[in-house]
């Protein structure tokens, strides 16, 4: 699937299915994040910041999933190649527990 042809219904059904349970992810170690999740089946990257706010990046593949998690810096990887390249939907406000 093209990033760009991803539907408002799909960011509704991804939005529900976080609400509904979320996806698992795994902690990592970054100053930036913490912790990632990948489903490849959807090709959707999801990344809890420190913040506390979690996004979901759609159209990722399961080869920029694996280079982020073996990055030696994981926020440099995330400006380089997923941050202004991939369309995301925020699914958790800053600061929310979930």
């Amino acid at each position: 699937m093209s990033v760009t042809s991803v539907s408002v219904v799909q960011i509704r059904e991804i939005r529900a299915t976080c609400d509904n349970g979320g996806m698992l992810r795994e902690a990592v170690e970054s100053s930036t994040m913490k912790s990632v999740g990948y489903e490849a089946t959807s090709r959707i990257l999801e990344i809890e910041f420190e913040s506390g706010a979690v996004y979901q990046y759609l159209g990722v593949s399961a080869r920029v999933h694996e280079e982020l998690l073996g990055a030696e810096s994981k926020g440099r990887y995330f400006n380089s190649e997923i941050r202004d390249v991939y369309r995301y939907v925020q699914v958790s406000r800053s600061g929310a527990s979930g």
